[in-house]
């Protein structure tokens, strides 16, 4: 509609016909609804801008509406986990179990179901964030990384509707896994250079009894070794037995002759009192 200016505005019109003066006439009603129709182009743009978005960083995307249990997610979402779009079905619908629960790692699943329930329950308070593992199509896990956040509305107070997205850190996590690999093995290496350095300084003693320099080195062998609380030794030379308190044959006992000029002349032993726990580098 043209105003008098020449300004064009949008305009809703209403019409019926009715009884006045016993005659029929046309009644209408004519709303403008400019800044109406500005707003959807703009959610429109934005609603484009965040798909392109959500394409081009292979993001996936998510949304969950906590009054009906529905929930929506991106083909991304889906791309990630070596589903296919031609068979996956990205409708709003009551499938968090089936798209999102039923795909987290046994070990992950309740922690994480727990995390995200907290969040709702708790007002939804700030960020949503987690880290999970999901099945691959493959058989694969892959470590996810999840972020989102509850809308609100004009008065500041939480929606029914969640939205979020989802990263894969697959390759960033076995980065990390590496690095904290190769510290671990480095820490390692460094305790054997200072044991071999403290018992290099020892042989120098060569004014020393060999009782004293035995007894030393059972000492400085356990700190030596990955796990030396409870690592013990003992050595053996020449019918003499010098053992570090507590020493005991088991199961994780290690060791290796003494040779001198070629002769067989003792035994180094190294034990663990006990299984030791699953640590990077072995």
């Amino acid at each position: 509609h043209r105003l008098a200016d020449g300004t064009v505005r949008d305009v809703a019109v209403a019409s019926s016909s009715i009884q006045y003066g016993g005659r029929a006439v046309i009644h209408c009603i004519i709303q403008d609804i400019t800044e109406q129709k500005h707003a959807q182009e703009a959610l429109r743009e934005s609603a484009e801008r965040y798909r392109s978005i959500i394409s081009v960083s292979n993001t996936g995307a998510w949304e969950y509406y906590s009054d009906t249990g529905d929930f929506w997610a991106s083909p991304e979402y889906f791309g990630m986990l070596g589903r296919s779009h031609a068979t996956l079905d990205s409708s709003r619908r009551q499938n968090l179990q089936e798209d999102w629960v039923e795909l987290l790692h046994p070990e992950d699943r309740e922690a994480a179901s727990a995390h995200f329930a907290e969040y709702l329950r708790q007002g939804s308070v700030g960020m949503y964030e987690s880290y999970f593992r999901m099945r691959h199509r493959d058989g694969e896990w892959i470590w996810i990384w999840a972020r989102g956040q509850t809308l609100r509305d004009a008065n500041g107070q939480p929606t029914h509707q969640t939205i979020g997205t989802h990263i894969d850190i697959t390759e960033r996590k076995k980065a990390a896994v590496q690095l904290e690999t190769a510290h671990a093995n480095l820490q390692e290496r460094l305790k054997e250079m200072r044991c071999l350095y403290a018992i290099s300084k020892l042989t120098a003693q060569s004014d020393r009894p060999v009782a004293y320099l035995f007894a030393a080195a059972v000492e400085l062998i356990p700190p030596a070794w990955q796990y030396p609380e409870i690592a013990r030794a003992r050595i053996t030379f020449r019918g003499q037995v010098f053992a570090s308190p507590g020493f005991q044959t088991t199961a994780w006992t290690q060791s290796a002759d003494i040779a001198i000029a070629g002769e067989t002349t003792g035994t180094v032993e190294v034990c663990y009192l006990g299984e030791v726990p699953s640590r990077p580098g072995g």
